[in-house]
């Protein structure tokens, strides 16, 4: 693999200031009412060096919806199992990261962030059913269940930030086993089957 060069080290360092400079922003206020000069000012950075990079404020936010997702590629690659979402270590990495998802989940766009996210956790569903680590009799076309898990999944993280932020990651976690396991375990025929890990990256 080649080592990035000095040019690619600045770059990534400028896209991870920024991303940061908005995160910060939107923890004081709404999405909608920040602007790029804000961010410019926040991070420090001139207007070429912003526009270098992003052509608009939604391109750096949902860039940085990228790089959160790509947490769960990494999370993947630590287990031996037919992972579909690896829900609970998700679960934890929002609570973690609370304020931001916070930010990002409620508020006036909060709708717009969570549908760009749904369509990203789709395609990264319907990928690994159709990868072959599962032995599939699907009664269902695949990507109308993965599109029933993202759904399902954003949906839950949002009522566990608006309204139990007292929940555990494993308590909710829990909630997402019961209400989706069954369904999606019949849309793709494999209802009955014991030791399938479909939505998380945890022992069963």
């Amino acid at each position: 693999m080649a080592t990035p060069s000095a040019a690619d080290r600045r770059s990534q360092r400028t896209r991870q200031l920024l991303r940061q400079a908005l995160i910060d922003l939107m923890q004081t206020k709404s999405y909608a009412a920040i602007t790029v000069k804000d961010i410019l000012g926040r991070a420090n950075v001139g207007h070429s060096t912003f526009y270098t990079h992003f052509p608009t404020k939604d391109d750096l936010l949902f860039d940085g919806l990228q790089e959160l997702l790509g947490h769960l590629t990494s999370l993947e690659a630590q287990t031996n199992e037919p992972v579909l979402l690896p829900s609970l270590e998700f679960l934890r990495h929002v609570r973690q990261q609370r304020r931001l998802y916070e930010a990002l989940f409620i508020g006036p766009n909060g709708a717009a962030v969570a549908q760009s996210l749904q369509i990203q956790l789709r395609a990264y569903a319907e990928r690994h059913l159709i990868s072959g680590r599962l032995s599939l009799q699907p009664q269902v076309p695949v990507p109308v269940v993965a599109d029933f898990i993202a759904n399902a999944f954003l949906n839950l993280v949002r009522w566990w930030l608006d309204k139990n932020p007292g929940q555990t990651p494993e308590q909710v976690d829990a909630i997402f086993r019961q209400l989706v396991y069954p369904g999606a375990l019949a849309g793709l025929g494999l209802a009955g089957r014991v030791g399938v890990v479909l939505v998380c990256g945890c022992d069963s």
